[in-house]
């Protein structure tokens, strides 16, 4: 059975929103800049929907930008 998140509800909006946030930092960069805008933006993200979830998706994209930004393969 599939179930789809109704556009209107706080779900679809925080994918939505991570969504962009993951596309927008995808690419890491060695500046300084880079990494204060994204710990901001992140905790904009946490602040906005406050969960548990968010939080856990929240360190997935730092760990995946951090690993991608070492050299790390998947």
């Amino acid at each position: 059975m599939e179930i789809k998140f109704d556009k209107n509800s706080k779900e679809w909006a925080m994918f939505r929103d991570f969504w962009i946030l993951y596309q927008k930092y995808y690419k890491p960069e060695a500046a300084e800049s880079y990494w204060k805008e994204l710990v901001n933006a992140v905790g904009e993200f946490n602040r906005k929907y406050d969960t548990k979830f968010s939080a856990e998706l929240s360190c997935s994209l730092f760990n995946d930008i951090e690993r991608r930004y070492k050299g790390d393969k998947e």
